[in-house]
């Protein structure tokens, strides 16, 4: 159950620590925590495990589940693990300490072998037991590479993608795992971040993969971008410009650690900065930074963006913008404005935004020129 989140899943929202995280904890440790005082419950877990307050404070009220167990088989799954606890006991022993990847693989072909757990009040329907399952073993494995294989969205999108969705679970489990350790693929926790953006950073099919994960860089490791473009620009792009520019980028990555930031890694799109699900309508939000905020570099920014944008697959849905060292001049800003390009600007090391969806601080350009 600790695996569970809802469609409400907030570690804020009590809803969801009432009905998925203390239901668990009464369970685990034998004792009410459902119709307790919250205050007391972290005390009382904290006396019964002999760690500190703060620290089991943190488990119990931030997030800690992963994936929405489909609700008609929430109530079903308890009477489906009591009829099956014989089978799925020595399998959770083994998964406690997986030594090597047989061992992962012997307890999917064991769980494959386990019945379908059954919808509650006798309704039609069965579901495969890799959905409940799954998600154990993939917490359960210290190494990181027990796959995470249910119903998801993201998990159809990569089954289909290896052209296993229509095989059983041990053929998919194989799949997945034959992917670890290849691009930026090092866990199970990747592939399932990833999704259905997995071809982009793995080669699947012979196709070469075209993002990387976003690093941190060096003073000099900044490669040239659409070097034709670059050559009308290239006597400025001096160490000092390479400085700036991964300072920029570090920046992004540090203040953006809660989202998901990747970099182009193919000929035709190396774009900076992509961050993925800005927002709940799972918008994206793509940002060229450059050095300089002077129109050259700011009009070659434009070029850029509207290039890279149209190769993303979700770029009906994905927003654009030109990260620059310091707030443009006011010729900068119109330009931009006028073809509805975000801009974002530093102040103070604060990272300052035109658009009210953009994760930084807000400000309106337009209202600061009229005011000036």
């Amino acid at each position: 159950m600790l695996t569970w989140i809802t469609n409400s899943y907030d570690p804020k929202n009590g809803g969801y620590i009432k009905s998925t995280k203390l239901p668990a904890l009464s369970k685990i440790f034998e004792e009410d925590f459902i119709n307790s005082p919250y205050s007391k419950i972290g005390e009382r877990i904290a006396e019964l495990t002999g760690k500190g307050i703060g620290e089991v404070n943190e488990l119990i009220y931030e997030g800690t589940g992963y994936t929405n167990f489909y609700k008609a088989y929430r109530l079903s799954s308890g009477n489906w693990i009591s009829e099956n606890i014989e089978k799925i006991i020595p399998l959770i022993r083994i998964g406690f300490n997986i030594r090597n990847d047989n061992e992962a693989e012997s307890i999917a072909e064991a769980i494959s072998n386990i019945p379908k757990i059954p919808k509650g009040n006798n309704a039609t329907g069965k579901m495969a037991p890799e959905s409940l399952l799954s998600p154990l073993f993939f917490s359960l494995d210290i190494r990181l590479r027990f796959p995470l294989i249910n119903g998801n969205n993201g998990v159809t999108k990569i089954l289909k993608q290896l052209k296993v969705h229509n095989l059983d679970f041990v053929t998919q489990f194989k799949a997945i795992v034959s992917l670890i350790g290849k691009g930026d693929i090092h866990t199970s926790i990747d592939i399932d971040c990833l999704g259905g953006e997995l071809p982009n950073f793995v080669s699947i099919n012979g196709e070469e993969p075209k993002r990387q994960k976003l690093t941190k860089k060096g003073d000099k490791e900044l490669s040239l971008k659409d070097e034709n473009d670059v050559l009308v620009i290239k006597k400025t792009l001096s160490t000092k410009a390479k400085r700036i520019h991964n300072k920029l980028t570090n920046l992004l990555f540090d203040k953006l650690s809660r989202f998901e930031l990747h970099e182009g890694n193919s000929d035709e799109n190396k774009f900076d900065v992509l961050v993925t699900n800005i927002n709940l309508d799972s918008d994206d939000l793509l940002i060229e930074v450059k050095s300089s905020s002077d129109m050259p570099n700011v009009r070659m920014a434009v070029g850029q963006l509207m290039d890279y944008s149209r190769q993303l697959d979700n770029y009906e849905n994905t927003y654009i913008a030109v990260l620059l060292p310091e707030k443009p001049d006011k010729n900068v800003i119109e330009f931009l404005i006028f073809y509805e390009i975000g801009i974002i600007w530093i102040e103070n090391n604060e990272i300052y935004g035109s658009c009210e969806v953009f994760p930084f601080k807000y400000k309106e350009l337009e209202k600061n020129f009229a005011q000036q």
